[in-house]
């Protein structure tokens, strides 16, 4: 799409960067995305309801300490990253 400019749409992952106003800004967030000659493009979202953004926060929540817990080498952090997964 970005080489012969052929439009494609897909959902990606990226940044949130005010994608979904709702959540984390520092988040990853999966979104619609315009790809042409100019490379990736997200698409706004806006809001999403109030109990899809609760699910989607404490998910992303759980993310970052499991994240902290890889940087930090921490036993702690990595225990409450499973506490906090819905799927643990």
């Amino acid at each position: 799409s970005v080489e012969k400019n052929v439009p494609l749409l897909v959902h990606g992952n990226v940044m949130n960067n005010g994608l979904i106003t709702n959540l984390p800004q520092d988040g990853c967030v999966e979104v619609a995305c315009l790809i042409n000659q100019n490379g990736v493009q997200p698409t706004h979202f806006g809001s999403l309801p109030r109990q899809m953004a609760a699910v989607c926060d404490s998910n992303m929540r759980m993310f970052d300490l499991a994240a902290e817990a890889a940087i930090h080498k921490s036993k702690q952090h990595a225990a409450w990253a499973l506490m906090l997964d819905p799927l643990t």
